[in-house]
């Protein structure tokens, strides 16, 4: 079973840092970078996600995440990023 975390806001055109974002939660243990997340996108608005060890610097070769819809990153990717171009979005993120 997944572990869930509590929802994290995504602002307008700030790229986020899921793993750091997950790790600033208080009461639940670290994650590291490469662990496996499910992402779910809450808003009502297209989100992007990216893997790398910098945030992206442009939509290029990142992955739109539909309103509703959950995506799975690589175990072992090097970073994990989440923006919204429009809106303020929301996520939420669980550790497999």
């Amino acid at each position: 079973m997944a572990d869930s975390r509590p929802d994290i806001i995504v602002s307008a055109g700030v790229p986020v840092d899921i793993y750091a974002a997950l790790n600033a939660q208080g009461g639940s243990p670290s994650v590291v970078i490469g662990t496996e997340i499910i992402v779910q996108n809450k808003g009502s608005n297209p989100l992007y996600l990216h893997a790398g060890v910098d945030a992206p610097t442009e939509l290029d070769g990142t992955v739109k995440l539909a309103r509703a819809l959950e995506a799975t990153n690589t175990n072992g990717d090097l970073g994990a990023w989440v923006e919204s171009n429009s809106v303020d979005g929301l996520i939420n993120a669980r550790v497999v």
